[in-house]
């Protein structure tokens, strides 16, 4: 079996296609939290470790709600049998950016960031350490468990997704993989970091 074929056996699975679309949900939040912390940095001067705090509680938050909707969003599409286009489009990834962009900026604005971080500092960031917690429950619960499930699933049927519209672009093909592996290195990255430093 050549690489082509190895990695095209992959990429029509439907586990494959919920990590990728969870992935590509993932990583839009991420940046739409990112972009909203440079603007408060670049135009207001507050504090930056205090909008770092701010950001990462509200990425965890946001990030335990959506969880559920993208697993919900992926059964619906594989009940409808129309998988074939949640993980390409540029609708999505606007969509997802613009939601979680006017999220972050509503929610992140009124901050008083100094008196945030010192709270934080006298709390020893438990808000944080739960929702980490929390999330790490939300991930094992909405994306794991369902994963696996689907990946059993489709061994013992045999089902795969033909016609995906990414497949015949290399382009297209190597963002959906990147989006797959990306919340797979960013979480063992956190899990390394977290154990050895």
């Amino acid at each position: 079996m050549s690489i082509k074929d190895f990695l095209l056996s992959i990429v029509k699975r439907p586990s494959f296609n919920l990590l990728a679309f969870q992935g590509l949900t993932f990583i839009s939040l991420l940046l739409a939290g990112q972009l909203v912390a440079w603007e408060l940095m670049l135009f207001n001067q507050w504090n930056y470790m205090a909008i770092e705090a701010n950001r990462i509680v509200y990425t965890l938050l946001f990030g335990i709600l959506i969880l559920p909707y993208t697993l919900c969003h992926f059964i619906t599409k594989c009940h409808n049998k129309t998988l074939s286009s949640p993980v390409v489009g540029k609708r999505f990834i606007g969509v997802f950016l613009i939601i979680f962009y006017v999220l972050f900026s509503i929610f992140m604005l009124p901050i008083n960031y100094d008196k945030f971080l010192k709270e934080l500092q006298e709390g020893g960031g438990i808000v944080i350490v739960m929702l980490f917690c929390l999330a790490i429950y939300a991930i094992v619960l909405f994306s794991i468990i369902p994963l696996i499930i689907t990946l059993i699933t489709e061994q013992i049927r045999g089902t795969r997704i033909e016609n995906l519209p990414y497949l015949d672009s290399k382009l297209k093909l190597t963002g959906v993989i990147f989006c797959a592996a990306f919340p797979i290195i960013f979480w063992s990255f956190i899990a390394i970091k977290l154990i050895y430093f």
